[in-house]
């Protein structure tokens, strides 16, 4: 059977590359806000892309604990991953890559480096996501746009095309053990 997560390190990927890194000003507070979602060690995050809802933990530096709007469940821990599809647990081979949490890939010098080099920036002013007072900004990496907005120097929302991130909870999710 084909994990049917093995998708999910690549949004993962797509979500961190659009906290996107660079200098001065609307760069700056973006680069700053990126380091700061860096050191976190454990967030919760709210991804919904292709009409589905997923609610993701992530605890450094390699756990992934989730649930779809369609109420799969799914750990990944390492190269390990276990899905819950209609009441049961079932463990699916070590794949050959580790996940990796949003906040680990956040810290990559390289990624940073691509992203100063990549991206413009600007300033949109002071807005809300989900209610908290937060300032958005808007990114534009190559051909692709996303908008992110950042609260108490961390973001906490990010919008890429169809994708919609929210963030919450840092440094206060509880840690992630195998489901069986």
């Amino acid at each position: 059977m084909r994990n049917p997560f093995a998708v999910l390190p690549s949004v993962l990927l797509t979500a961190s590359l659009c906290t996107a890194i660079a200098r001065a000003d609307a760069k700056g507070d973006v680069l700053a806000a990126a380091q700061n979602f860096g050191a976190q060690k454990s967030v919760h995050a709210t991804i919904t892309t292709n009409g589905d809802t997923f609610s993701v933990d992530m605890v450094e530096p390699n756990k992934v604990r989730g649930t779809t709007s369609q109420g799969i469940q799914f750990v990944m821990i390492g190269s390990n991953t276990w899905v819950n599809m209609g009441g049961s647990w079932h463990a699916y081979p070590a794949g050959a890559n580790s996940v990796k949490t949003q906040m680990a890939l956040a810290r990559g010098s390289e990624f940073q480096k691509s992203i100063l080099s990549e991206c413009r920036m600007s300033d949109n002013g002071m807005s809300t996501a989900n209610g908290v007072p937060a300032h958005k900004y808007h990114v534009v990496c190559n051909a692709s746009a996303t908008d992110v907005w950042i609260a108490n120097g961390l973001p906490v929302k990010m919008l890429d095309g169809g994708t919609t991130i929210v963030w919450s909870n840092f440094n206060g999710v509880t840690d992630i053990k195998p489901p069986m």
